[in-house]
């Protein structure tokens, strides 16, 4: 009787391990790899019309300690600075709220209390891997190489 209870106690102690280890591992990883400090490192200009890269620029100067905190209690703090090099002075938007959409690639930051429309900017995550991450927006002027298409304009996160 006591090396089937030792078996049965093995058995559940096995299964419960099994199932655990999988729930956990499958619900959890798209969402928890947004998590983190990621810093500007680049800026890419893709092509609207053919997808090739027109232009890559690296972050430098004050530009280099801007970033982006994404913190498990659904809280986000983004950090910029400006000014002239060895001069930088930096402003950050406070603990404000995120959502990560893992499926539809996109962040959803609210500031200022999500009073108004302009308290949520929508941030297009154009690929994020445990230590990229490219967030898409519209180039400057729109065409940078004057083709007719709109083109898009990556700016690339390193995680620390």
């Amino acid at each position: 009787m006591t090396r089937q209870l030792k078996r049965l106690t093995f058995l559940c102690i096995g299964l419960s391990l099994i199932l655990s280890g999988c729930t956990k591992d499958d619900t959890g990883s798209k969402q928890d790899q947004i998590l983190g400090k990621w810093f500007l490192d680049r800026y890419i200009v893709y092509s609207g019309k053919d997808n090739a890269v027109l232009d890559t620029e690296e972050n430098t100067g004050c530009g280099k300690e801007e970033y982006f905190e994404f913190l498990p209690t659904g809280k986000c703090v983004e950090w910029s600075s400006a000014g002239p090099e060895g001069n930088c002075e930096g402003f950050s938007s406070g603990a404000t709220d995120y959502i990560y959409e893992a499926d539809t690639k996109k962040i959803i930051v609210t500031y200022n209390g999500g009073t108004s429309a302009e308290s949520f900017h929508e941030y297009p995550v154009h690929s994020i891997s445990s230590q990229e991450l490219q967030l898409e927006g519209a180039a400057e002027d729109n065409d940078f190489d004057n083709d007719g298409h709109e083109d898009r304009f990556v700016s690339v996160y390193i995680k620390h």
